[in-house]
């Protein structure tokens, strides 16, 4: 059976250690906030510490915490060393039955997905500063004599002393720290100690009724990256991933997970792969052509599922070939474009969906028109519209900074992932050559058949596979949705226009037009 330890540290001495051993962990994640204070967090091995004593007073159910206690009623105490708990209470069992061993993890004070430790914690925390010892996880302030030691990114040991139900005293506050865990031998609780330059851990016993410290840990769940997607087909494409860290214990399930609406979980369609392949690569089989999907990596340890980033891609509608060499075109949000080749140009075959410009620079949603702000639009004003027909852009966001080009190449990258750029008049007038002329262009373009564009679209074939779609265009106002798509092109008009392409539900055409700066309109990228 196990043994029940509350961590502690006496101290009256002076302390030596290596001051460095600790410049090579790194925090875990953001700090936790948790019932109004924050608390920062501190890594080591496979878990995830609270480098801040516990200082709540009601569990994560909302209920109240019995019988907690700051060291003398000092406010001051409670903001540095935290709330003192009983046994009871920071493992939330009734004082009327025997203690016992608690099956590990005991949630007890501790928020949703965090756990008071157990011996063994305490043992892989201690054990993880090598040569340096325990004294090195010890704050470097606060005790009442000086003991040299150094931990301003570390654990922060705190000698938050304890209370004594019995007299109701609090003792041995800046002389001893004394921490609960949830390990019992037989039926008697023990506190474990190091005294003065003694790096070693011994015990005593602990009353379990006496109010003590609580440091709450988390499993770490695994690191894992999506890193692309490709060979993508009319029903198939792959996706690969990479477990970068295995978190608290092994990774028992890696793979991909897919679905058609964003955010994809495994309980979702997904794949299991190989036992540490790493990286790896999933298969998604069975799609439909032409949708849109979210496909993102996942990893499983005893500690839960992680996620890599999400990436989106639209399964191949028909057989036009890919652009060669350049199947597909990767944006910095991880969209991902499937290409196609029209004459001597590479072109994206989806709009444009990025939230941000290829330097990682942020594009705002915009809820008004403006020639000086860059920003981004839903189509007909619903989010959900955005992963079918992109986003509608202002001519600010477009040229992110460049002037005004009639150039073929127009040498434009403004709002394109880096390789690419945005056409000028005369590369749109070259697709229109390759098609046959602006007069049929359109219904080779044009998505065919009404399940996005309005009736009067039935002699759209879609013949060029360019897939064009009606996402209207915004002018302070939503219109035209179903009905109409323009693309911005990189020539000006005058200050306050510039030209653009577009293409009506009843006309198989192509048109050049201009429309005002401040508008926001769908954007097609051409390869470098």
């Amino acid at each position: 059976m196990k043994k029940h330890f509350l961590f502690v540290l006496l101290t009256g001495c002076s302390i030596m250690l290596g001051l460095n051993h600790l410049s090579a962990q790194t925090s875990c994640s953001t700090p936790l906030d948790y019932q109004g204070y924050t608390y920062h967090l501190y890594r080591v091995g496979g878990n995830c510490w609270m480098r801040e004593n516990l200082r709540a007073t009601q569990y994560a159910d909302g209920s109240d915490i019995p019988d907690t206690h700051y060291y003398n009623d000092d406010p001051s105490n409670l903001d540095t060393y935290g709330r003192l708990y009983t046994y009871y209470a920071a493992t939330r069992t009734s004082p009327e039955l025997p203690i016992t061993q608690l099956p590990d993890p005991v949630q007890g004070v501790c928020p949703d997905g965090w756990h008071v430790p157990s011996q063994s914690e305490w043992e892989a925390l201690e054990s993880s500063t090598g040569a340096a010892g325990f004294e090195s996880l010890i704050s470097a302030s606060h005790w009442l004599k000086s003991i040299g030691t150094s931990d301003a990114e570390g654990f922060n040991f705190l000698p938050g002393g304890y209370y004594n139900s019995s007299t109701h005293r609090y003792e041995r506050s800046k002389t001893s720290g004394y921490y609960m865990t949830t390990t019992v031998v037989s039926t008697h609780p023990l506190v474990a100690g190091c005294h003065c330059n003694c790096p070693q851990i011994t015990t005593e016993n602990m009353v379990p009724s006496f109010g003590y410290s609580v440091r709450c840990v988390s499993y770490l769940k695994p690191d894992v990256t999506t890193s692309a997607v490709f060979d993508i087909g009319l029903n198939s494409a792959k996706c690969s991933g990479n477990v970068t860290f295995e978190g608290s214990s092994a990774v028992i399930a890696r793979g991909i997970c897919w679905n058609t609406s964003p955010n994809p979980t495994i309980e979702n369609l997904h794949t299991t792969e190989l036992p540490g392949s790493d990286p790896f690569i999933g298969t998604m089989n069975g799609l439909t052509s032409g949708r849109v999907y979210y496909v993102r990596a996942y990893a499983t340890n005893e500690g839960g599922t992680s996620y890599g980033e999400t990436f989106t891609f639209t399964t191949q509608s028909n057989a036009i070939p890919t652009c060669p060499g350049i199947p597909t075109v990767t944006d910095i949000d991880h969209n991902v474009y499937n290409t196609l080749q029209i004459g001597n140009q590479c072109w994206m075959k989806e709009n444009l969906r990025t939230t941000k410009f290829a330097d990682d620079t942020g594009i705002e949603l915009g809820t008004t028109t403006s020639t000086t702000i860059a920003y981004r639009y839903y189509p007909n004003n619903n989010l959900s519209n955005v992963s079918t027909y992109g986003y509608l852009y202002n001519w600010v966001a477009v040229m992110h900074g460049s002037v005004a080009s009639s150039s073929k190449p127009s040498g434009v990258q403004g709002i394109c992932p880096t390789g690419w750029h945005l056409p000028s008049d005369g590369e749109w007038d070259d697709l229109m050559v390759a098609l046959g002329g602006n007069s049929v262009a359109g219904n080779k373009m044009k998505e065919a058949g009404n399940s996005h564009w309005i009736y009067g679209n039935e002699e759209a074939t879609n013949s060029s596979g360019f897939g064009a779609l009606p996402a209207g265009y915004y002018y302070g106002v939503y219109g035209t949705f179903g009905q109409y798509v323009a693309y911005w092109s990189t020539t000006e008009r005058d200050d306050d226009e510039a030209n653009l392409r577009y293409l009506y539900y009843f006309s198989p055409g192509v048109y050049a037009g201009f429309d005002y700066k401040r508008n926001g309109n769908s954007v097609r990228c051409l390869s470098d």
